[in-house]
């Protein structure tokens, strides 16, 4: 059975599934450093009770050659968090 990211993969290329696979990987690491504002409460749990993570809120954009990223308008991350995540969406897409 394939994976999400195998799939992902096909569809996008590798080089892009590369750069997603590193985003998420800075995204959690930002999600870490502000544990105290990504609370429980403010992502929410899912119906079985598991913790929601930054990355189920992250949107990535991909219209060739073009490629964007944001947050579902669920979630309102304050302007210092997203402009970190806004750099490692650079660094990682660049």
């Amino acid at each position: 059975m394939e994976n999400q990211n195998d799939n992902f993969s096909k569809l996008f290329g590798a080089e892009i599934s590369k750069a997603s696979n590193k985003l998420d990987d800075m995204l959690l690491t930002i999600q870490n450093k502000y544990n105290d504002f990504f609370t429980n409460e403010f992502l929410g749990v899912f119906e079985n009770g598991k913790q929601k993570t930054i990355l189920d809120y992250r949107v990535i954009y991909y219209t060739p050659p073009q490629v964007g990223f944001g947050f579902s308008p669920e979630i309102d991350i304050p302007d210092y968090i997203m402009s970190e995540c806004q750099d490692a969406f650079k660094k990682c897409f660049a």
